[in-house]
């Protein structure tokens, strides 16, 4: 891929780079924004360089855009094992990265420039496209802020304070004293952004919006590469990129009336069943996404994963990357490539291991296919070839195997104990409603794959059955499995882009606009409805995560500025604003247990049974005194104005009636913190 000289100097480096100098002098979302390519655009810029030298400036983008997440994160977690604080972390990888992509573009200026690929330049359909997406995607958390804060990305939150402020290894903020059994290098690169100056850092809500609004505009344009790579026709990939960001669950939401069986056949039947039924559908918040699933499936979405903080989205890239990785390896084998494999196999077990754990096993499970397949179809890559990608594969993933091992281990010390295979009627029912509108598209299609030895394409095939195979059959606890749908979708929806976009002109020819159109709205107005419901959630005027009582915004400046960071709080019904408002580790801190969290099944006893008694009738204060001191961390037991209970004695009243065993750190606005005393915790 080498053309005529080119001397073009490389001005993207010091737009970003002034961008991000205003950025540090802005307040809020614009702040951010402006901050935000710091360290997840110059990190990943500079690597994009090394590793896709030879490749077109438009490849090296989606790949730097795509990497600098991980490459940040990773950077940030070597130096700070190192010993550096997380601000310095922060501030060297930022540095470090805008310094090695500015020496990286102008050496390139001063060589041979690279042309396209052939692929390129994208068709404007899927430039405005993934653009739209983007779009979209970024409208809700932009214009209302409870959708910045709801689900997921409250938790996810918590656990960014956590990193900032208490570095590494770190610990379940919702359960003080627990290694965090979760992967938390999402939440390591958001927390980085916090350690850079500027007004804008301080909001990891923000962050995780950007990365999501980024994220999606990346997998439409990696599926219309991964289409590309297997038809080498820019229609057939235009329409893989459609109907991978269009069809996921298309159309189940016109399956809701089944939930009415429900009043034929459950406990509650009849029309109270019916009006239960209604009451419990929600258009007009995010509780939409229940409502555009098919009944008795899983509740899966596209769209919802965006407008979540959550590493999944980028996880759902980091594999679309590997795919696309392996297709074009199978096509010219270019070492750099094998690169690519590698990283995005260490991102996916570091960023979310449920995708990793199942897209790498099935990966190399294909690769196994292909070659047992050769001896029928001799045209399908070599087994060196083959044999070369699976190695790649199993250093990235080996080089992440510790980080993997712990948290496992973790989980294996909750005491939850199910079957992890079985045969899943449900699940299959989910693959049936969420795929079946890409799966109708790819029937032709795959026929076309084996018949025009098509070998991108067949390896798709294989990762297809695969994950298929796998999906069926692997368990995880709270049902977990449902997240393999989209990855059983995927290269559905790219060997189905060959007949989607023919289909659609095919039934506008046929049917006019009208019927045409109203097909179209039948399979995808989902989306619509969905974002809709996020864009109008009214509870941005009342949510508790939003609006605080008068006084409480002190409180937790207080818990921030004269408490220790290692510092663990108890608040009554487990409330878990401290975790996020207050920065600080909560003694039990969510209403999840064993299951759901991975939390100890004995601790989660115990714990619940001090709750009970502080916020109770304090039977037992000296021994609730003690398991907090078990924790070898200052102790809070924090009392509100409404956990006063009328016609009841105050629950604080206990406390002081034992100065020996508590101290009354804080008083204010009707707000009472009482701190252990330090001969009770040793």
């Amino acid at each position: 891929m080498t053309g005529s000289g080119s001397h073009r100097f490389p001005w993207g480096p010091p737009a970003l780079g002034l961008a991000v100098l205003v950025g540090h002098m802005l307040p809020g979302i614009a702040g951010a924004i402006g901050i935000y390519p710091a360290l997840g655009v110059f990190p990943g810029m500079a690597v994009a360089l090394l590793l896709g030298w030879r490749w077109s400036g438009a490849r090296r983008r989606l790949l730097g855009l795509t990497l600098s997440p991980l490459v940040s994160a990773v950077a940030g977690w070597m130096l700070m094992a190192a010993g550096l604080a997380l601000p310095i972390a922060a501030r060297i990888v930022a540095l470090s990265g805008f310094a090695a992509w500015v020496l990286l573009e102008a050496l390139r200026a001063r060589g041979a420039e690279s042309p396209p690929d052939e692929s390129e330049p994208l068709p404007a359909l899927v430039r405005r496209w993934s653009l739209g997406l983007a779009a979209a995607v970024a409208l809700p958390p932009l214009l209302n802020p409870f959708i910045r804060v709801h689900g997921d990305g409250w938790v996810h939150a918590g656990l960014v304070w956590e990193v900032a402020v208490r570095g590494l290894s770190p610990q379940d903020p919702r359960f003080a004293g627990l290694p965090l059994n979760y992967v938390w290098f999402y939440n390591l690169f958001l927390a980085l952004f916090t350690g850079l100056p500027g007004h804008g850092t301080q909001d990891p809500f923000v962050f995780m919006a950007i990365l999501n609004v980024l994220t999606v505009a990346l997998i439409a344009r990696f599926a219309y590469h991964l289409g590309y790579a297997v038809w080498r026709d820019r229609d057939a990939a235009s329409g893989g990129a459609l109907l991978l960001t269009l069809g996921f669950n298309a159309g189940a939401w016109l399956l809701w009336p089944l939930r009415l069986a429900t009043a034929l056949t459950g406990q509650v039947r009849g029309v109270e069943a019916v009006r239960g039924i209604l009451s419990n559908t929600h258009l007009l918040d995010d509780r939409v996404f229940f409502m555009l699933g098919a009944p008795f499936a899983h509740e899966v979405s596209f769209l919802d994963k965006f407008l979540l903080g959550s590493p999944l989205a980028y996880a759902w890239l980091l594999t679309l990357l590997y795919l696309d990785a392996l297709l074009e390896w199978v096509r010219a084998a270019r070492v750099e490539l094998l690169g690519w494999a590698a990283l995005a196999a260490a991102g996916l077990l570091l960023f979310h291991f449920v995708p990793g754990l199942s897209v790498i096993p099935v990966a190399l499970g294909s690769l196994v296919l292909a070659l047992l397949a050769r001896r029928r179809w001799p045209w399908l890559p070599g087994a060196g070839r083959l044999a070369a990608f699976g190695a790649a594969t199993l250093l990235g993933s080996l080089a992440v195997a510790p980080y993997i091992e712990s948290i496992m281990r973790g989980w294996g010390r909750t005491g939850v104990h199910q079957a992890p295979f079985h045969i899943d009627v449900v699940m299959l029912w989910t693959l049936l409603t969420s795929c079946g509108v890409a799966a109708a598209f790819a029937w032709r299609p795959l026929r076309r794959v084996l018949a025009e030895r098509r070998v991108e394409g067949m390896m798709l095939l294989f990762y297809l059955t695969g994950m298929t195979a796998f999906a069926l059959v692997v368990h995880l606890t709270e049902d977990n499995e449902h997240k393999f749908a989209f990855q059983v979708f995927v290269p559905l929806a790219v060997i189905g882009g060959a007949g989607f976009l023919p289909a659609v002109r095919g039934w506008f020819r046929r049917w006019g606009r009208a019927r045409a159109t109203l097909l179209l709205a039948a399979l995808f107005l989902s989306h619509l409805i969905m974002l809709n419901g996020y864009l109008f959630d009214p509870r941005w005027r009342t949510a508790p995560e939003l609006h605080r009582a008068p006084g409480e915004d002190r409180l937790y400046a207080w818990i921030r500025d004269s408490t220790d960071a290692r510092a663990v709080f108890v608040d009554a019904l487990h409330r878990d604003f401290i975790m996020v408002h207050g920065r600080r580790r909560l003694y039990y801190g969510s209403t999840f247990g064993t299951e759901h969290a991975g939390f100890p099944l004995p601790q989660v006893i115990e714990r619940r049974a001090a709750m009970d008694d502080l916020y109770g009738p304090g039977a037992d204060l000296g021994g609730d005194a003690r398991a907090l001191g078990v924790l070898q961390a200052p102790a809070f037991i924090v009392f509100r104005p409404e956990d006063e209970a009328a016609g009841r004695p105050a629950p604080w009243h206990g406390l002081e009636r034992h100065p020996a065993w508590f101290d009354l750190a804080y008083e204010r606005d009707g707000f009472r913190v009482y701190a252990v005393k330090p001969a009770v915790r040793e």
